[in-house]
């Protein structure tokens, strides 16, 4: 033990250079282990009894009545459609959101261009779903006819926007400004049909549509039997099984 630490001390500098690299593997392995508990975790929440772990998207309106009478004879715990509307963001606070050249951008600020710049999938409700809950601010009265909007707290923060301010969507076409009003903290790993962007009922029901929903199967006969009937009355459904994505995971 003498010798060794001997020798340490003469070569001080290859001495720290060694110790440096393997602390910094160590920290290596220890954050892999931290990663690999947390996406584990994740996993298994999505994995849970309740989780749903069946995705419908593309339902048309007029095929709604018939799309719950098919999910009510398989569907253990399944969500109300969401309704899903396209649009693109146009104005922040006033100011016009267009494609700039991002090659001298910061790497933060080529993600935030691409967050405006992209197609937004936007609903509309009245009251909040299990998987979210309000942050700040307040949620609209029913049937509430103003354009006020709610966005996902980290959503908000990525495009630098908070309470009070006012965004602009083009709605397939038709114009449609409304002021933030409250901030909403989502459980993504919910597996329920979550927004970024939600609107009053009255404000965006108007607007052309389709809707998504989630379910719960009990197992893949099940799943493989809905799936069957869906492609044999709504061709235009798909159906997506979320628990062979999640295994490959």
């Amino acid at each position: 033990a003498r010798h060794g630490v001997l020798a340490l001390i003469r070569q001080r500098r290859r001495t720290l250079v060694l110790l440096f690299t393997l602390a910094l593997g160590l920290t290596l392995i220890g954050a892999l282990g931290i990663v690999h508990r947390s996406l584990r975790s994740e996993i298994l929440l999505g994995r849970s009894a309740r989780a749903p772990d069946h995705f419908l998207i593309d339902i048309q309106k007029s095929q709604l009545k018939g799309v719950r009478e098919v999910l009510g004879r398989y569907a253990g715990v399944q969500t109300d459609p969401a309704p899903l509307v396209r649009a693109r963001l146009t104005h922040v606070n006033g100011q016009a959101v267009g494609r700039r050249d991002t090659a001298a951008m910061t790497v933060e600020d080529r993600a935030r261009q691409r967050f405006l710049t992209r197609e937004y999938n936007l609903t509309y409700k009245d009251s909040l779903q299990d998987s979210e809950t309000l942050a700040a601010g307040r949620l609209w009265a029913p049937r509430e006819r103003a354009p006020q909007i709610s966005l996902e707290q980290s959503f908000a923060d990525r495009i630098g926007v908070g309470l009070g301010a006012r965004l602009g969507f083009d709605v397939q076409g038709r114009p449609l400004d409304g002021v933030v009003t409250s901030l909403l903290k989502i459980e993504w790993m919910s597996m329920r049909p979550n927004f970024f962007v939600v609107f009053p009922a009255r404000v965006l029901e108007p607007a052309p549509q389709t809707f998504i929903t989630s379910v719960k199967l009990t197992d893949a006969r099940q799943g493989a039997a809905l799936r069957r009937e869906l492609a044999r009355a709504y061709p235009n459904i798909s159906v997506i099984d979320l628990s062979k994505v999640l295994d490959n995971v």
